[in-house]
């Protein structure tokens, strides 16, 4: 399946802000116990204020069904934030395309890659050589 990657814009706040709590919250409480949805929107309004500009909607025929953030360190090296897709959109090897696009664009750096230990997109980091720790 093709898709396109458009920037974020304010009016992308509640499907990323939706699509992220459908992703992490279980783990979110798996180590911390709760999700507390003011809590939570608060946090996610400040990664919004820092990200924004490497935000990136994943779209289908124009449609959401996902986002991508990650930014280059001062050390130059380059860190992958998030890699979201909704479910109904999972296992159609997006997930799998873009990060091999990052991967590509991005080859001549140090790349990091942050997620939960829990989350199974460990497998599909690891199929790309990267290790948990």
């Amino acid at each position: 399946m093709n898709y396109e990657m458009k920037k974020y814009s304010e009016d992308d706040f509640d499907f990323v802000y939706n699509a992220k709590k459908n992703a992490y919250q279980k783990y979110v409480e798996a180590n911390w116990g709760t999700w507390d949805d003011a809590i939570q929107k608060e946090l996610f309004k400040k990664f919004i204020d820092a990200y924004q500009e490497n935000i990136y909607m994943v779209q289908v025929n124009k449609k959401n069904i996902g986002f991508y953030n990650g930014e280059i360190l001062e050390d130059g090296s380059y860190e992958i934030g998030n890699i979201v897709i909704i479910p109904e959109y999972q296992g159609q090897k997006i997930g799998t395309k873009i990060l091999k696009n990052i991967l590509e664009q991005y080859k001549n750096k140090d790349i990091h890659i942050q997620y939960f230990k829990q989350n199974p997109v460990g497998t599909l980091y690891e199929r790309f050589g990267y290790s948990r720790w």
